[in-house]
């Protein structure tokens, strides 16, 4: 006799969160999601990816914006919120008398109001209705701020924007480099003002997804032509700081130059010699060692006289000729001399119609004009500010006769002593 013994199953149910896979009731489980775009559940704006909770539900922290939150979001086209009509009525929106409302999707309901917006009349009943079946009202995606796509109107005479977001725009949460973006809000893909070759600073993402830099540039950079010593800088630009061969270095003149990594390039001041290097520069030195101009007579050297040796500041011992005096003896001889040392005659350089001070006088007792020059004067065309100039001949810096009160527009020019504009050209009134 055969015996059949069948086998038992028990069939257990039990919490199931956690095991990966979507059961009844779990809106997602680990990766499994039943959503991943926060415009599904119709939020406007989304920072990142959706994740799931622990318990099963949906971690919706980087959604952000949608119709019912009691914000009106503007830049979702949303006209209201619940009871928030953005002070609107039916009467200031020209739909006569009544009780203006919200809908569910943040538009005005004008069915209250005493004039009705009916959508699919081929009227476009603004600010109830975008557009009208193929009536779009003059706009496109790219003139709604999105980069491309084929705008549309739905069944409810709103823009149908679908189309238009697979495209982005600024203000989408995503960079879209086809489209000139590098920067979505505080993604700025790595970049910072150093890497824009500033000196450090905050570097932001303007609305226009395109880098601010203007934080960057409040601490500066090489190239902006101002010196910043706290990082290295010895000068920048057309701008050395002041500095000057003659009076920085043991050479005698020559024009310094700022390089590329605003470092002074003293290639021009070695090119005129220094005292001491064997060569007798007759412009600047009246021996060098053993080297005399011809015989070192008092009169050869600016003296009347005769000197035999040469000092270490390659000047002659001219002691036989101190009484006729020279240039360089620390006293200025009128007949012969423009300057002698600090002694410049009373004179500075507005003597020379250049601004500010810094006059100093040549070693052959000539007036160095190097630091005037620098300072500018009215009829150079640069606006110098710190001297009180407004403009600079035809430099009228970013001023217009509009901005001078002339709304009609025409020519503003500077006047004669740069102190204020000449409206004489503007258009009056």
């Amino acid at each position: 006799m055969l015996t059949f013994s069948a086998c038992k199953t028990t069939v257990k149910t039990r919490d199931s969160c956690g095991d990966g896979f979507l059961d009844p009731g779990e809106a997602c489980d680990g990766a499994a999601l039943t959503v991943t775009a926060c415009a599904d559940l119709g939020y406007h704006l989304q920072a990142g990816p959706i994740t799931c909770n622990a318990d099963c539900t949906l971690n919706l922290t980087v959604c952000s914006g949608r119709c019912g939150d009691g914000v009106i979001q503007r830049d979702a086209a949303e006209q209201c919120d619940g009871a928030d009509l953005d002070g609107q009525s039916c009467q200031n929106l020209g739909m006569g008398g009544g009780t203006l409302a919200c809908n569910d999707r943040c538009r005005f309901d004008g069915a209250g109001c005493e004039v009705s917006a009916i959508c699919g009349d081929d009227v476009i009943h603004a600010p109830f209705e975008d557009c009208e079946g193929q009536d779009l009202h003059g706009e496109t995606c790219e003139s709604l701020g999105y980069h491309g796509g084929q705008l549309g109107c739905d069944q409810d005479c709103a823009y149908d924007l679908e189309p238009c977001a697979a495209f982005g725009r600024c203000g989408d949460d995503e960079i879209q480099e086809l489209y000139g973006e590098v920067c979505e809000g505080t993604d700025l893909q790595g970049q910072t003002c150093e890497g824009l070759g500033y000196h450090g600073g905050q570097l932001l993402c303007g609305d226009d997804c395109a880098f601010d830099e203007s934080g960057c540039a409040a601490v500066g950079r090489c190239g902006d032509g101002v010196v910043q010593d706290a990082f290295g800088e010895e000068c920048d630009g057309e701008n050395l700081g002041g500095f000057t061969c003659a009076a920085e270095t043991d050479f005698h003149a020559g024009e310094a130059v700022c390089d590329e990594n605003c470092h002074l390039d003293l290639s021009a001041c070695e090119a005129t010699g220094s005292c001491g290097d064997g060569v007798l520069q007759l412009e600047y030195e009246g021996c060098d060692g053993p080297l005399f101009p011809g015989n070192p007579s008092c009169t050869l050297l600016g003296y009347h006289g005769n000197n035999q040796a040469c000092t270490a500041d390659c000047t002659p011992d001219l002691s036989p000729c101190l009484a006729a005096g020279r240039c360089g003896d620390g006293i200025r001889q009128q007949m012969y001399e423009a300057c002698e040392g600090s002694d410049l005659a009373n004179n500075d350089c507005p003597f020379f119609d250049f601004y500010g001070s810094g006059l100093s006088c040549n070693a052959d007792c000539t007036y160095n004009l190097t630091v005037c020059e620098a300072n500018g004067y009215c009829g150079d065309g640069v606006i110098q500010t710190a001297f009180g100039e407004l403009c600079d001949g035809e430099n009228v810096g970013a001023n217009t006769c509009e901005s001078a009160g002339y709304p009609n527009g025409g020519v503003l020019r500077c006047s004669q002593y740069c102190l204020q504009f000449d409206t004489s050209g503007c258009i009056p009134d």
